[in-house]
C-alpha cells in the first residue's frame, strides 16, 4: 500500500484534492464529503491550537458517535496528539479516573465538539508517520481491570490493510458505524474506511437505520445486536459484509444467520491487536462458520503455547499499556504477548478459541472449561445466549451455573447436555439473563454473573 514502509500520503487530504464531492461521512441529516471532512478537520486543529493542545499531549474525548467527532479525531492525528476515547456511559468518578491515568490535558464532551472556530488552518498535503503514538484505548475489562492500550497510526494502518484484504471495501461502499468509538472495534470502522476510500455512516439509531437505509453495504454486529436484527427479520442478505465479533455467538444463531443468507464473517480480536486478528474467509463453508473463528489475516502472527494459549505479535500489536506517563511492555524477549485465550489450528490452518485460561475452575477436583458448556448450551433451539459462572461450594469447592437467555426449558437444557457431558459439568442451576435484550454490553462480565449467581442462591437460602 505504500513505498516508504514508515510513512503514508494523508488519506484525507488525498481525497479532499482529487475527489472532493465523493462521500466521507452519511449522517440522520445528510453527508459529508472528503472536503467537508478536511475542512472541519483543519477549523477543529484551530480549536486544539486555541485549547493549548500541541504535539504530544493526550486528548481525552468522552462523547457519543458524531461527525464532529472524527474531525478531531483527524486533527489530533495530524497535530500528533495522542486522543483517548471515553465511553459517555461512564460514572463521573470513573471517567475523572481514567483521564487521570492516560495523564489527558483536556477532556472534549459532545458540547465542546459542536462548538467549532470559523477559521480554518490552511490546506496541506501532508504525510502520515506510522509509528507515531495515534490513540489510547481501554480494553473491555471482561478479564480483569481496563488497561489504556497505546496503538501506532501503524497499527490501525496495518489492521485496516489485512481486514481489506479478506473484506472487500472500497470507494462506492458504504460502512454503518454501529459500535461505539470508544471501543477498538469501532475505531477500526474508522480507520478502514478512510484508507480504503469507502463511506462511512453516522445515525443516533444505527439498527433501525440498517434496516430503512439502501446505503450500507458494510457492518459490524456483536451477538446482542445480531439477535435483536434477526428478531425483527432484518433482511441484510443485500450487504457484501456483516463483521460477527465481541464475544462468541451462539451456534443457532449463527445457523439462523446463514438460514437467512447474511454474508457473515466470524473474527476473533483484541484492542491489543488493533481489533481482528483472525476472521472468516467469504463464502466460508458453515462448519467454518461454527467452529472457527477464521484464519490469520495479514500482518498478524500467532503461536500456540504448549498449553494452547495463543500468542500474539505483527505489525498490529499494540505499544503497550499507558499508565501514568508510563508504558508497560507486556511482551517476551521475541515480541509475543500471551492473550490469556486458548486454541488449537484446525487442519486446514483454521482457528478455533476454546475459551480463556483464566475462566476454568475446578469442581471436586476436575478442570471445567465454561466456555464448552456455554458451546454446547447455544446449540439449544431456543436458546440466544448462554454464560456458565462457578458458585462456591462447601462440598466440590465450585460448581457450574448457567446464565440463560432464550426460551428453552431447564428440562430441555438437561437432556442436552446428560448426552453429551459427564455429570460434574452440568449446572446446577438455570437462571435467567441478567441483563436487558438491548443492553449495550459488547462483552459479558463474567464477575457480574458470578456476583448474581452468589445473590440467588443467598436469596434461595433465606427462603429455605
Amino acid at each position: 500500500m505504500t513505498k516508504d514502509p514508515l510513512k503514508i500520503p494523508d488519506p484525507i487530504t488525498l481525497r479532499a484534492i482529487s475527489a472532493p464531492q465523493a462521500v466521507a461521512l452519511y449522517t440522520d441529516e445528510g453527508f459529508w464529503t472528503w472536503a467537508d471532512l478536511d475542512e472541519k478537520a483543519r477549523r477543529m486543529a484551530t480549536k486544539l491550537k486555541n485549547d493549548g493542545i500541541g504535539q504530544g499531549d493526550i486528548v481525552a474525548i468522552c462523547a457519543y458517535s458524531q461527525p464532529n467527532y472524527m474531525a478531531l479525531i483527524l486533527a489530533c492525528i495530524r497535530g500528533k496528539v495522542v486522543f483517548c476515547p471515553l465511553s459517555p456511559q461512564l460514572p463521573e468518578g470513573a471517567l475523572q479516573e481514567r483521564i487521570r491515568e492516560v495523564g489527558a490535558k483536556v477532556c472534549y464532551q459532545d458540547a465542546a465538539l459542536a462548538d467549532l472556530p470559523t477559521d480554518a488552518v490552511p490546506l496541506e498535503k501532508t504525510t502520515w508517520y506510522l509509528p507515531q503514538h495515534a490513540t489510547l484505548v481501554f480494553t473491555s475489562g471482561s478479564s480483569g481491570s481496563p488497561k489504556a492500550a497505546l496503538h501506532s497510526l501503524g497499527n490501525h494502518y496495518w489492521s485496516a490493510d489485512g481486514s481489506c484484504q479478506n473484506i472487500v471495501l472500497a470507494p462506492g461502499h458504504c460502512w454503518l458505524l454501529s459500535l461505539p468509538l470508544y471501543h477498538v472495534s469501532g475505531l477500526g470502522v474508522v480507520f478502514r474506511c478512510w484508507f480504503s476510500g469507502a463511506s462511512l455512516m453516522f445515525s443516533s439509531s444505527p439498527l433501525e437505520m440498517l434496516q430503512k437505509s439502501h446505503l450500507p453495504t458494510h457492518v459490524s454486529l456483536v451477538s446482542t445486536q445480531a439477535i435483536r436484527l434477526l428478531e425483527k427479520k432484518a433482511p441484510l442478505d443485500r450487504l457484501v459484509a456483516v463483521l460477527l465479533g465481541g464475544s462468541a455467538l451462539p451456534i443457532s444463531v449463527i445457523l439462523e444467520m446463514v438460514s437467512r443468507k447474511w454474508p457473515i464473517f466470524i473474527s476473533y480480536g483484541m484492542t491489543e491487536m488493533t481489533s481482528q486478528i483472525t476472521t472468516t474467509p467469504p463464502n466460508a463453508p458453515l462448519t467454518c462458520l461454527i467452529e472457527t473463528s477464521g484464519r490469520l489475516l495479514l500482518h498478524r502472527e500467532i503461536r500456540l503455547n504448549a498449553d494452547g494459549e495463543i500468542c500474539v505479535r505483527g505489525k498490529t500489536r499494540f505499544l503497550g499499556y499507558w499508565k501514568k506517563n508510563h508504558l508497560v511492555e507486556p511482551f517476551d524477549e521475541q515480541g509475543w504477548l500471551a492473550t490469556g485465550d486458548l486454541g488449537s489450528w484446525t487442519e486446514n490452518g483454521f482457528l478455533q478459541v476454546v475459551g480463556r485460561k483464566d475462566n476454568l475452575f475446578i469442581s471436586g477436583g476436575e478442570n471445567i472449561q465454561p466456555e464448552e458448556i456455554e458451546n454446547l448450551i447455544s446449540q439449544v433451539p431456543g436458546i440466544r445466549n448462554a454464560l456458565v459462572v462457578p458458585l462456591p461450594d462447601v462440598v466440590y469447592g465450585q460448581r457450574p451455573v448457567a446464565f440463560i437467555q432464550g426460551e428453552a426449558t431447564t428440562s430441555d437444557l438437561l437432556l442436552a447436555l446428560e448426552k453429551q457431558l459427564p455429570r460434574f459439568k452440568i449446572p446446577v442451576y438455570f437462571l435467567d439473563w441478567p441483563l436487558p435484550k438491548d443492553s449495550p454490553e459488547l462483552k459479558p462480565q463474567r464477575h457480574f454473573f458470578e456476583q448474581k449467581a452468589v445473590e440467588y442462591l443467598e436469596k434461595k437460602l433465606s427462603l429455605s
